[in-house]
């Protein structure tokens, strides 16, 4: 089964980071990224991805208002949340069931 992942950073380097330490994981991950959190929402109406790693400091939404919106858009996606802290960043951690079924 292939797991979809959503990476959402402004700094592109980190996204790419990511990006590869997760692959290497597996070859059945798909990746999709944005580099701001409309472009995550806009990617997310498109892609239905089943985990989503998104920075809550990125300067075109507030951490607090990005979970916000992301809540109101997609209010019946049944997920586990959880927010970690990263080399100085905060990210919120978004897995589906399908997801968690594969890690």
């Amino acid at each position: 089964m292939s797991l979809k992942i959503l990476i959402a950073d402004d700094h592109a380097l980190l996204r790419q980071g990511l990006r590869q330490l997760l692959g290497d994981e597996s070859p059945d991950y798909e990746f999709v990224e944005a580099d701001g959190f409309n472009a995550a929402l806009a990617a997310l109406a498109e892609y239905q991805a089943d985990l989503l790693l998104i920075d809550l400091g990125m300067p075109d939404m507030s951490g607090a208002e990005s979970l916000r919106q992301l809540r109101a858009t997609h209010p019946t996606r049944k997920s586990r949340y959880s927010r970690v802290r990263m080399t100085g960043q905060r990210f919120f951690i978004v897995c589906t069931p399908a997801c968690m079924a594969t890690l």
